[in-house]
């Protein structure tokens, strides 16, 4: 028998010297509603299989520069 696993792979804008964000996860576990792409960060929104409530995944990319520390 044999198995295929799945994963989606979300990538965010590039800062600097930094690749920018990325994000994975398995669309079979987690369907994604609604994705927000920013400079400094990538919201996800969906439900994890099973569970009837949305859940939100927040991922920042946050500077290491005083200077460049801002909130956004």
């Amino acid at each position: 028998m044999s198995s295929s696993k799945s994963s989606t792979i979300m990538t965010g804008l590039s800062v600097g010297k930094s690749d920018g964000l990325i994000s994975l996860y398995d669309p079979t576990i987690f369907q994604t509603k609604r994705i927000v792409k920013d400079r400094n960060f990538m919201l996800l929104m969906g439900n994890v299989h099973g569970c009837d409530e949305d859940i939100l995944i927040r991922n920042v990319y946050a500077p290491q520069a005083q200077s460049e520390k801002l909130l956004f």
